[in-house]
């Protein structure tokens, strides 16, 4: 059953890749792509999960894949490409780039210290610290587990940061493309500073998205000011693609390993097997779900769905109990697993045709965003939003980004808005 799943998963691939015009940041696209590379790691999975894949997850992913597929393809049906030549911008002049980056490098620096500080403070409440790495290891523990949590203030620099790092990997492609050295030279600086910064969540996941908003900024880029078509770009733009995804297991490697000690034993043969069990195990925690689903129950309307909502409502009194955003641990006797894939809320929140429902509107709203994306006046508001809210789609295999990050991508979004306004080149 896993081979025929990574063969529909690789069907449903390329086909997306045909009915979108050849475009690889298209929500299907990307959609189907990350389900292929999951579902191929499910191959070799057996030997750490123990969990053969039944007719029932097959039939789930398939459909509700499918579904995801067709939907974001119709809302993006007859979108012209179109070509913006580089004389039709009134670029801003930047005669002061050094005075600028100065002064957001002594603002990151300023901000790096003060999150810094923090992360001892969470670190030494669960445990004595003998190395740096201990910092950010128990400073993570203290976070997810300890009930131990950022400052107001901590909270809100990485969130900014996230949304300076969107607009930075933007403003870099976009400046690449338009041939303003200069300036994508500063933008591709800030960008590489910001993604360091992330580092300081004590986790993979803001790295992740400033690597996605990044690749998926700079191939709209491409494909935007490129007088090729789609089709005959389709090697070069896999190739990055390609190259993206490897760069990121990289990072995602060496920060497992040396800031969080999350790669087994830290050897070859250890890292690859965490590896997989990052790609290929929510497919096996969702099989495993689906299989013992009278054991578990959602204790109202979207519990673990709108975590957002709910933990406002919890607040005001109106519910007594909330679902933490981090799921619960599943255990089948051989692993402990706690993320399983997107469909694990909507399923047990909604049911079935519920669920069905949920990945409609899911990829109802990217395909409209994805439309807007091509609006030649609001593109530069559009494309960075968009690439942001990719990560709900990049982490679709994984767990469910998109709901219960919505507090999250508004906070972000605003800012993404503003810096956008500060940096922007102006049409004429």
């Amino acid at each position: 059953m896993e081979i025929l799943l990574f063969f529909v998963c690789i069907i449903l691939f390329f086909t997306s890749i045909i009915l979108s015009g050849y475009n690889l940041i298209h929500p299907s696209v990307l959609f189907s792509g990350v389900w292929t590379v999951s579902s191929f790691a499910l191959i070799f999975n057996y030997e750490i999960t123990h969990e053969k894949i039944r007719f029932i997850t097959f039939f789930v992913i398939v459909a509700f894949n499918l579904i995801f597929v067709l939907i974001s393809l119709i809302a993006t049906e007859k979108i012209k490409k179109k070509n913006l030549k580089c004389d039709n911008y009134l670029l801003k002049k930047r005669k002061n780039c050094i005075a600028l980056f100065t002064i957001l490098l002594v603002i990151y620096v300023i901000a790096s210290l003060y999150i810094f500080k923090d992360l001892i403070r969470m670190a030494s409440q669960i445990n004595t610290i003998n190395s740096i790495s201990d910092i950010f290891r128990l400073a993570r523990y203290a976070d997810t587990e300890g009930n131990v949590h950022y400052t107001f203030v901590s909270t809100y620099l990485m969130r900014i940061n996230i949304a300076a790092g969107v607009v930075f990997s933007y403003m870099s492609s976009k400046y690449h493309f338009l041939k303003v050295k200069k300036d994508r030279n500063l933008f591709i600086t800030l960008f590489f500073i910001s993604l360091c910064f992330t580092a300081f969540s004590a986790a993979r996941n803001q790295a992740i998205m400033l690597i996605t908003s990044f690749v998926v900024s700079f191939l709209f880029n491409l494909y935007y000011y490129s007088k090729k078509s789609n089709k005959k770009m389709l090697k070069k733009t896999f190739f990055i693609l390609l190259f993206s995804g490897i760069s990121f297991i990289l990072l995602f490697i060496v920060i497992g390993t040396v800031l969080l000690d999350r790669m087994n034993d830290g050897t070859i043969r250890g890292v690859i097997s965490s590896l997989l069990e990052y790609i290929s195990g929510p497919i096996s925690a969702l099989n495993y779900f689906l299989n013992h689903q009278s054991n578990y129950s959602s204790p109202y309307f979207g519990a673990y769905t709108f975590t957002s909502f709910n933990n406002i409502l919890f607040h005001l009194g109106i519910y007594d109990t909330i679902i933490e955003p981090i799921p619960e641990f599943l255990n089948n006797g051989y692993w402990d697993f706690n993320a399983y894939t997107i469909y694990f809320r909507y399923l047990i929140d909604f049911g079935f045709i519920g669920a069905g429902i949920m990945i409609s509107i899911n990829a109802l709203i990217y395909g409209i965003i994805y439309r807007l994306c091509y609006s030649l006046r609001k593109k530069d508001y559009i494309i960075p939003t968009y690439s942001i809210l990719c990560y709900g789609i990049v982490m679709s295999f994984f767990e469910e980004k998109i709901f219960t990050f919505i507090n999250w991508y508004i906070i972000v979004i605003i800012f993404v808005l503003i810096f956008v306004k500060i940096f922007d080149a102006k049409e004429t």
